[in-house]
Formats: C-alpha cells, structure tokens, sequence
C-alpha cells in the first residue's frame, strides 16, 4: 500500500524561498545554503510556521554561526 508523504513544516517552502531571495540578492552560494538551512531548520520545530513565527533575528544568527562554523564550503 502506497502512503503519501504528508509535510506540515513548510521546511521545503522556506528554504525554497529563503534560497531564492538570497540567491537574488547577490549572495554568494555558502550564504544562499546557509541562510536557508537556518530558516527551514526553524520550521522542523514546530507544525507550519508556528516555530518560524516565534523565532528572532539572535535564534537565526545563532542557527547561521552554528552552520558557519560546521560546513566545509
């Protein structure tokens, strides 16, 4: 029996969209994969929005020094 992949977060959206705007405004590709990671990686924690919704400018600092500092690019 086939099941669909149901996705409440909206994980795929941000980083699509994050990816996109970065990508538009001149940034280099570490900045477009960083700055995206660091917004969908805020969706995974909460059902739709709700999680980016309650997220600051620090948590999303934070979230993009950690992935900085990790990622070999």
């Amino acid at each position: 029996m086939k099941k669909d992949n149901i996705n409440p977060t909206g994980a795929r959206d941000v980083f699509t969209g994050v990816y996109t705007s970065v990508l538009n405004s001149d940034g280099t590709y570490q900045k477009v994969l960083v700055q995206a990671s660091a917004m969908a990686s805020s969706c995974v924690e909460g059902f739709g929005v709700e999680k980016m919704l309650e997220c600051t400018k620090a948590e999303i600092t934070k979230r993009v020094s950690f992935l900085n500092g990790t990622l070999d690019l």
